[in-house]
């Protein structure tokens, strides 16, 4: 009796102790899946204004590299602005290695491929009307799919207990097939699994852009997209520490969002 008595107290520490785990497990899965699900659309200020103009032209190939942009002067009176704004403007661009000052001639429009950085297509990959500029958000959609799968992998291998159960549990609460910015959050939890800090980063540049499309874009971005089972299939991977698994059905999620993309440019 003794002995049943013991063995029964234990089991019950045990079971009160996995329950503790698992409501943490399930807090965790509440707070990193609290993601705005309205896009967010931004009131530009007037140097915002012009310096989305001038990026765009310099992306759109109006101001070619080597040429150089209108005098501070001649943007102020184009666009019924003081110099001040247009300084900020053009400032900003020359801190994207878009441009460089060339003291006195001016302003002059780098070849921005070979020298700019990624901040420039996250900047411009987003149209103003919330659509997705499919030529420049290809490339982060291509970068963001070879980043997930890794993170799979490396999640699979590295996991905790706690991080599994979290991970199957958000597999199972969110049902529906359609992609929305809820699940960047399950995204989240296997990047938290994964200890990749780079994979962070990729995955918040990647939210910067999912967060300022409209849903009619978002929608259109992932129909068609079965993501119940290939979600439900890559947190069963990672529990079970199957790192091939894991990312086969990683790609098996993030792969069409590509190819769609690219069919449609």
């Amino acid at each position: 009796m003794v002995n049943g008595g013991v063995t029964t107290a234990v089991s019950a520490r045990q079971a009160g102790r996995l329950q503790r785990h698992r409501g943490s497990a399930h807090a965790r899965v509440a707070s990193l899946c609290r993601v705005d699900r309205t896009p967010t659309v931004p009131r530009e200020s007037v140097p915002d204004q012009l310096f989305t103009h001038l990026q765009a032209g310099i992306i759109d190939g109006h101001y070619p590299a080597g040429s150089f942009l209108p005098s501070e002067r001649d943007l102020a009176r184009l666009h019924g602005m003081n110099r001040q704004p247009v300084r900020e403007a053009l400032q900003r661009l020359r801190q994207q290695r878009l441009v460089e000052i060339v003291q006195g001639e001016g302003v002059r429009v780098r070849d921005w491929p070979s020298e700019a950085h990624l901040s420039v297509l996250l900047d411009a990959a987003v149209n103003p009307d919330g659509t997705l500029n499919d030529r420049l958000g290809l490339p982060i959609l291509r970068l963001t799919a070879v980043s997930m799968i890794e993170t799979a992998r490396l999640a699979a291998q590295r996991r905790t207990d706690d991080q599994a159960h979290a991970l199957r549990d958000a597999a199972s609460a969110h049902r529906r097939d359609a992609w929305d910015r809820s699940q960047l959050g399950f995204w989240l939890l296997i990047v938290e699994a994964s200890g990749c800090l780079a994979c962070r980063l990729i995955v918040n540049s990647l939210t910067s852009v999912i967060t300022r499309l409209n849903d009619s874009a978002l929608t259109q971005l992932s129909a068609g997209q079965p993501n119940n089972e290939h979600r439900e299939r890559l947190a069963e991977a990672i529990f079970h520490r199957d790192a091939m698994g894991a990312e086969a059905a990683a790609f098996a999620m993030v792969s069409p969002v590509v190819i769609r993309v690219e069919g449609r440019w």
